[in-house]
């Protein structure tokens, strides 16, 4: 019974995490529809690839044990994408 205890407690630990991944996200997408509504009121465009490209550098940096680099950044220029993409379609 101890390997159950620790399965569920650490599939209780990542139902958090992803709660918590969940709501990081959303709270991204909704700082960039406050941005895209702040650069449409001074006539910029939304689309900008080299402030996406700095910030994927930076989220980039130090190497971590997890996932491996290449699939890190196509998921976190995927979430970068539906922020964007999220931006354009707001009326803020």
């Amino acid at each position: 019974m101890p390997e159950q205890d620790e399965l569920s407690r650490l599939r209780a630990e990542m139902d958090a995490l992803n709660l918590t991944l969940r709501g990081v996200i959303q709270a991204r997408a909704r700082l960039a529809r406050r941005i895209g509504a702040v650069k449409r009121a001074q006539g910029l465009t939304l689309y900008d690839p080299e402030r996406e490209g700095q910030m994927l550098h930076a989220l980039m940096g130090e190497p971590e044990d997890g996932l491996a680099p290449e699939r890190l950044s196509e998921i976190l220029a995927e979430i970068i994408a539906a922020c964007r993409e999220s931006a354009q379609l707001s009326d803020d």
